[in-house]
This record gives structure tokens, sequence and C-alpha cells, in this order.
């Protein structure tokens, strides 16, 4: 969707008499979409710095500009784009990202910068990445820019920034994007024309705006062709047991409208090896879908897992299918063919940091013809979690969508812990969150479970079976502050503090937050303690699990919070204690079924050591 679409003329006019951010900001006012105070300044700003670029002879006045271009059904929004033709008459688009940084350093990782953006410093994709973004978006989904040949180039314009403080930038071995999608600067703008004048100097835009436009969203054959060759083969995606019916059961289906699917399991039953087996059987069967995962940490490792042995061109096309919770807000009525949320249970409601609508499962309802939810009520660990099956059902009977759930659509088969139900089932016992059959946490002799005396063994226990073939990491309840938190190296975060137990002399700080999306497979986090925003829906081999203060017991040896050693503001807001119990036992049993083959426990309250010792055989 075109939000406003200009010829060069009537662009030119339009930011002569500053009406082009009024127009933008009633049109947005139209489609429900609110803008800040600083997105309007935005405009202002970076729209006359494209005036200068165009309002020059070279530039065919038969250009079409599309200012804040969104993919159909996709949750971007493209700066600025021209169509026209070339000089041998090829039909192109170019998407030109426009940043206010004046700006940006090395980050040492590849195509990512840091630079001031919203009060802070914080790492950014290179702008020239972003604009790539964009191009691949558009290429792999619309079906007339496939058919039609229509190219797609982009560049990025930071047009505050001094070229000479900016070099960096330019580097190809830091940023491979620019070798083919350049960054230009403030003094840059014959430059920046040239570029335009070159790729649209024979005009003829509307057209190519027009086919683009009407372009129907399917995946193109490269992405089906990718998606096809990542699961081929791969053992570690094979369906099993229910796994198998549940896939069977949804892909007869593939062709209707108005179908939720509600699938249940605790961890390590293979929810997200179903997911990534619809995600790539609904793309080979052309269809537009989107995996939705709202936890970012699981939603990044999960994509590095799934695309390791996969080439650079391929992770660019297969990581345009997946995203976060919160950008449905203003999507279309069925956008999507199909939309797979994993670790649905994490979806959220009103008032969640940065969300400006009421409720993501209704926003990810509306804007798919057909849902698939994966849940597991057991790890609701906030207030602001609403993805329970009953409020999925709630929504869904409201829009006279057709519900699909029970037994058939519950997994059962345990693929973490060695197979073992039992020792999951043992975990939610001993945690008081429903009475089962299982009692000990180490009645399995393959599985290791150990409870430590000592935080020191527990830390030296998970270096030991930390190697190249294994990963094994510490984690932690949220019984303790991040001092550490603005932190941004390595260097100095292994050197502060944030997890201390004075009692054992033990210090270690917890996970670096600028490379919390990434914690569980970083190297360096084996001299971090995880938290449970970057260990959910993941798994290691061996686990260290701190059971902190913010748990006890009382004299009825009932598990009880303690609020005030509990640190996650967010986590305790408006909660009474019986439902910030409900949430905390929720966390450290997502913490303590992440392991593969062992999980090794500190708990730092003594009377509660004690009460978790009856659940080990001695």
């Amino acid at each position: 969707m075109i939000i406003l679409d200009y010829t060069k003329d009537s662009f030119i006019n339009d930011v002569k008499n500053n009406v082009i951010e009024k127009k933008l900001q009633d049109k947005f006012h139209e489609l429900g979409i609110g803008c800040s105070p600083s997105e309007i300044s935005s405009w202002r700003n970076s729209l006359t710095q494209m005036r200068n670029i165009i309002d020059v002879g070279s530039i065919n006045k038969d250009i079409h500009i599309a200012l804040e271009y969104m993919p159909n059904s996709y949750n971007k929004r493209i700066d600025f784009m021209i169509m026209g033709e070339d000089d041998k008459n090829h039909r192109n688009y170019l998407v030109i990202e426009l940043k206010q940084w004046e700006v940006a350093r090395d980050t040492g990782q590849c195509d990512v910068v840091n630079t001031y953006v919203g009060g802070s410093n914080k790492d950014q994709l290179h702008p020239s990445y972003q604009a790539s973004e964009y191009v691949h978006m558009i290429d792999a989904f619309n079906t007339n820019v496939q058919k039609l040949h229509i190219r797609g180039y982009a560049c990025s314009y930071m047009f505050n920034a001094s070229k000479d403080k900016n070099q960096n930038l330019t580097n190809e071995n830091l940023y491979e994007c620019v070798k083919q999608y350049p960054v230009f600067f403030r003094s840059d703008v014959k430059t920046v024309t040239d570029f335009v004048t070159k790729l649209t100097i024979n005009g003829n835009g509307k057209q190519i705006l027009i086919d683009i436009e009407e372009g129907k969203v399917v995946p193109s054959k490269k992405l089906i062709k990718v998606a096809h060759s990542i699961l081929k083969g791969n053992n570690e995606y094979m369906l099993v047991d229910n796994q198998k019916l549940c896939y069977e059961s949804i892909m007869s289906k593939v062709n209707d409208k108005n179908n939720v699917f509600i699938i249940n399991g605790n961890p390590g039953t293979g929810k997200s090896v179903l997911a990534i087996n619809l995600l790539t059987s609904l793309i080979k069967q052309k269809k537009n879908v989107r995996f939705v995962a709202p936890n970012s940490s699981f939603r990044n490792t999960l994509i590095e897992g799934i695309l390791k042995s996969a080439t650079k061109e391929d992770k660019k096309y297969f990581k345009l299918l997946f995203s976060g919770s919160s950008g449905f807000v203003t999507t279309a009525h069925d956008a999507y063919d199909w939309i797979v949320v994993d670790e649905a249970h994490r979806l959220h409601g009103k008032g969640t940091y940065m969300y400006r609508g009421i409720s993501q499962i209704d926003d990810v309802l509306k804007a798919s013809k057909n849902t698939i939810f994966f849940v597991d009520e057991n790890q609701l660990i906030r207030p602001n979690d609403i993805g329970t099956i009953k409020n999925i059902k709630d929504n869904t009977l409201a829009l006279n969508k057709t519900i699909y759930q029970g037994d058939q659509y519950h997994l059962e088969a345990q693929f973490r812990c060695l197979g073992q139900n039992g020792y999951i089932n043992a975990v939610m016992n001993a945690l008081q969150i429903e009475s089962t059959a299982n009692h000990y946490l180490n009645d399995n002799q393959h599985y290791e479970f150990q409870i430590v005396d000592d935080p020191n063994e527990l830390r030296t226990l998970i270096n030991e079976y930390n190697n190249g073939a294994q990963t094994a990491r510490i984690l932690a309840g949220y019984a303790y502050k991040w001092i550490t938190n603005n932190i941004k190296d390595l260097d100095t975060l292994h050197t502060s503090y944030d997890v201390e137990i004075p009692t054992y002399n033990f210090k270690m700080p917890w996970n670096l937050r600028e490379a919390s999306m990434t914690w569980m497979s970083r190297e360096t986090s084996i001299h971090e303690v995880g938290c449970i925003h970057t260990a959910q829906g993941l798994e290691l081999d061996y686990a260290g699990i701190i059971i902190g203060k913010d748990l006890t017991i009382d004299e009825n040896n009932n598990l009880i919070a303690n609020k005030d050693n509990y640190y996650d503001l967010a986590g305790k807001k408006r909660l009474d204690n019986q439902n910030l119990t409900k949430y905390i036992k929720n966390i450290y049993f997502v913490l303590l079924t992440r392991a593969q083959k062992g999980t090794f426990v500190f708990i730092e309250d003594p009377k509660l050591k004690e009460y978790f010792k009856k659940f080990v055989k001695k």
C-alpha cells in the first residue's frame, strides 16, 4: 500500500509549499496510524533533502515517487521509492533509506552499526542493509515484480552525516551490503542525483508503480526453492506421532479460510519443529505466510539454527518470513493466507512496552485467513502475557472462525531431557504447578540432575560441560538487580556483577543487553548468567539453574513469591502475591526444562533447598 505517490513536479511543489508532512499525517490518520512529533519532523527534514536531489534537469519529469510505501501485508514502511526506466528500457524501482544520523560507529558485527537513536546509543542495522531488505522483500513476494521483470535497486542517504566522519560505513569487509547497495552522505548530492538519473532516465514511472502496487503477494520461486532446500534431508525436522497428525490435519485445509488451530504441549514436545515444517510446506503451496515469534531471543536463535548451512543469499530470503508480534495492529484484514505463531503464550495485551494495540491475539487473527497457535500455558511469565487457550478461543469465536484443538492437537512425545516426560512432570510436581505421578527429579539414570550446595560448584560443572560439542550455560530467576543494564562491551561486563551471593563469594553479570538476542549461542555467554527472556523457547545440552530468593516456602510447605526479591518491575506490576507466585513458578519451570542432557541447581533459600531435596532420590 502506497501512502502518497507523486510525479516529479507535484512532489517538488508540495515540499516547497510545506504541505507534504500534513498530507502524510492526514493519510496515516485515515488509516488509524498515529504519527509522533519526531516522525513528522523527520519527514520535513528528509523530504526537503530529497527535493534537492530530484529538482534538477537531468531527472525525467515522468518518474514516479512513492512515500512511506508498505509492501502488501508487511509491517514495514519504505521511506522513499522512485520508479522509472533506464536508457535500455529496463523497468526499475529504487529504494532510498533516509537517515538523519550524524555519526554511526563500527560494532565489529557484520552489517551492524551503533548510533544515537531515541535518546541513547543503540545498535542498528547499517542503513544500506535496511534498504536491501526492502528490495529482497518485494522481489521475494510481489508477483508482478517477478512476472514483469521489474528490477529492484537500493541505497541509503545519510543527509546529515559528514563523509569524513563516516568513511568507515563504506568498508566492504565489515559492511557487505555496500558492495551492492551504496551509502551516500551530506556532500553526495550530485552523486545521489546521478544514481537516480541513471536508473530512471527514460521516465515511464507511473505504470511501474501501478504494477508493483497491484502485484499479488505470494512466495517467489526462489523462496520456495530455499524453503525446500533448508529442510530437505534434515532429520532434525522429521515429524513423529502427533506432530505428523497435526501436520496432515492442517495441510488438508491449506486452501480453506477462517480456520484457527490451537496446538499445545510441554517444553520439548517439538512445537517449533512442527511450526517450521508447516511454514515451509505452506511456502511450497505458494501461500503468503508469516512466522511470528514474540520473543526476539528465541526468534533470532531459531533462525540462526535453521539457516546454519544456508548461503547468505538464501538466509536473506528466508529471514523475510519471520517477525515479532507487535506490528500487526495496522495490518489489513486477511492480508496473509496463514500466520504461524510459535510461543503464542507470550503474545501481549494492551500496555505492553512499544505495543500500540489492544490484543496481539486479535491483531494476528484479523491479519490472517488462517492461524496456527502453539501454546504452553505453563510458560506464561508476565501479567501482560495473554496467550492462553481461553483467550485465543474467545477472540476466535468473536470473529466467527472455526477452532481446532483437543487431543489430536496435543503434543506429547518428548525430545528434550533425553525424551523423559517423567522429568518434566516431576518439575511440575516439585514446583506445585500440577500434581503428577512423577515424584523424583533424578529418576532416570541417563538424565543428570543434581542439587549443589555452592554456586561456585555449579559454575565449575557448567564450565566443564561446555565445549565445542555441546553447550552449557548458567540461568537464573529474576531475583537479582540488573546493575549492568547499560554496559555495552564484554570486557567491562565481565568485570562487573549483578548476580551476587555474598555467603559463597559468588559474582557474575547478567547477559549483555546489546547481544541478548543471540545469548544462547554466543561463546562468551559462558561468563554471563542468562535470564528467562534469553532462554525461553531455546534449549541447551546442560543447564545450571540458580533459584534465588524470589521464591521461598511457608510453614505449610507452600511455595510463595517474595515480591521484594523479584526485580522484573513489569513482571510484578499490580500483581498480588498469589498471582506473582504463579508467574515465578512458571519462570523456574521454563529454566529447569531447557537442558537436553542434565540440569544442576543451586537454591539460595535454605528452607527451599531442603524442600527440593525431597524430590531427589538418594
